[in-house]
């Protein structure tokens, strides 16, 4: 959701994800794909980044370089580095906003964002809490119904 939201906003989205993910991520809205397994990935970033945001645990450490000075880090994984060079580097912690979550509910409805889903039995919530604790979603959003 974050690649669709940057680029509604106008925002060219490098993202780092594996191969297998590019022409999903371009789908929603990312201008490249760096493949993350690639150890060199950073050297093929180029940097010069404005901003990134941190979804992989481990990852704001070497993105921090990426980043233009007094840009921004935010990491969704609680591992922002310390600032340098005048970045600003935040963890974000969500914070239920009923008037937010009302706007993303008009854009999805309205088809503005999209959001793949997986619909699991509700028997299956142990393997559901395994795969989203693991990292092993591949971008989808996991459903547990009755």
């Amino acid at each position: 959701m974050a690649i669709q939201l940057a680029a509604a906003a106008g925002v060219e989205v490098t993202a780092t994800a594996s191969p297998s993910a590019e022409e999903r991520l371009r789908s929603l809205g990312a201008a490249e794909v760096i493949d993350y397994h690639d150890p060199a990935w950073p050297a093929r970033a180029q940097g010069g980044f404005d901003a990134a945001l941190i979804a992989a645990p481990g990852t704001a450490v070497t993105a921090l370089p990426l980043i233009r000075d007094r840009g921004h880090l935010c990491s969704l994984t609680s591992d922002a580095p310390h600032p340098e060079r005048g970045i600003t580097s935040t963890n974000l912690y969500v914070r239920p906003d009923p008037a937010q979550l009302n706007r993303l509910t008009i854009d999805l409805a309205q088809g503005l964002l999209r959001l793949t889903h997986e619909p699991l039995p509700l028997t299956a919530g142990p393997v559901a809490f395994e795969r989203v604790t693991a990292g092993r979603t591949a971008g989808q959003k996991l459903v547990l119904i009755p």
